[in-house]
């Protein structure tokens, strides 16, 4: 008798799990859908002019300053 009930309990769980996977995944191939469908419009590029280039030099060799 404790085998029988070992058994179907143990058939239960499985299809139990089964179900849940199928579902889950379901639901994410439609949140996929979804976000693919509701993608962002491409901008254009904005082109911006510089008149001049200021040349920075940083002194890596030099002690930070302690206070």
């Amino acid at each position: 008798m404790k085998r029988i009930f070992l058994a179907v309990f143990a058939l239960s769980l499985m299809i139990t799990v089964s179900s849940c996977r199928e579902s889950a995944e379901e639901k994410t191939e439609e949140v996929m859908e979804e976000t693919s469908m509701e993608a962002a419009p491409v901008e254009a590029p904005v082109e911006v002019e510089v008149e001049e280039v200021e040349e920075v030099v940083v002194d890596t060799t030099a002690a930070p300053e302690v206070q």
